[in-house]
């Protein structure tokens, strides 16, 4: 009779745990549900603040990846360099004697020759890891520097359409000057002055004794005799 009680409250108590989960599991799903959204748009959405340090983790601009991957390689290379000390002494536990330091060295040989093997193949995988997240990484760079090229020059031919404008409204000095005097109607040219025209100056002349009158030489040129 006991036992049949004790098999009664057994499947009574669970049935009620699996109703509670029935019940407790629905709830806890839209309760995740409604804290991503919340989350997504207080940390992860392109107007959250980022001067908070959860933005940062929940951001999609930074890659936390590669400093993951590095805490890994340095945990397994120190996990690895404690398991080869402790094996040495493991070997030789249940041994005594001459039988334990045997196994103590035997297993000290063991230890050194699987220190350099495994941290050999740690270090391989940690960079080959470190290969495509480091590639992956630059790619992501790339994007958003293309990305940032791409809005600042759409912002600077914005810019510069406002500061061509601005020329234009505070005036070109030349192209000012141009406008002006094409713009101002011709004025009709006055009359040219008439030219005087200069009469030499008549050379002086003179006698010479032989008789030869209006000498314009310095010598005359009948004598010869130089001008006075």
């Amino acid at each position: 009779m006991y036992g049949s009680t004790g098999v009664m409250y057994g499947s009574t108590g669970s049935h009620g745990m699996s109703t509670a989960i029935d019940i407790i599991a629905p709830i806890l799903g839209i309760a995740a549900i409604a804290g991503a959204i919340v989350l997504f748009i207080k940390f992860a959405s392109k107007k959250a603040d980022k001067t908070k340090p959860l933005t940062k983790f929940f951001s999609f601009d930074h890659l936390f990846i590669e400093s993951i991957t590095k805490f890994l390689y340095v945990l397994s290379t120190t996990s690895i360099a404690a398991f080869c000390l402790i094996l040495p002494f493991m070997s030789a536990a249940s041994k005594s004697g001459v039988r334990a330091m045997g196994a103590f060295f035997e297993g000290l040989i063991i230890a050194v020759f699987a220190f350099v093997i495994f941290e050999v193949v740690n270090r391989l995988l940690f960079e080959w890891s470190m290969m495509f997240i480091r590639g992956a990484v630059d790619l992501h760079d790339i994007r958003n520097k293309m990305l940032g090229s791409t809005d600042s020059a759409f912002n600077d031919s914005i810019d510069l359409s406002g500061i061509f404008a601005a020329k234009r409204r505070s005036g070109n000095t030349p192209t000012d000057k141009a406008e002006q005097s094409a713009a101002q109607p011709s004025q009709p040219s006055q009359p040219a002055q008439p030219t005087v025209p200069i009469s030499p100056v008549a050379a002086s002349t003179w006698d010479c004794p032989c008789g030869k009158t209006g000498n314009a030489g310095s010598f005359c040129p009948k004598c010869g005799h130089p001008r006075p």
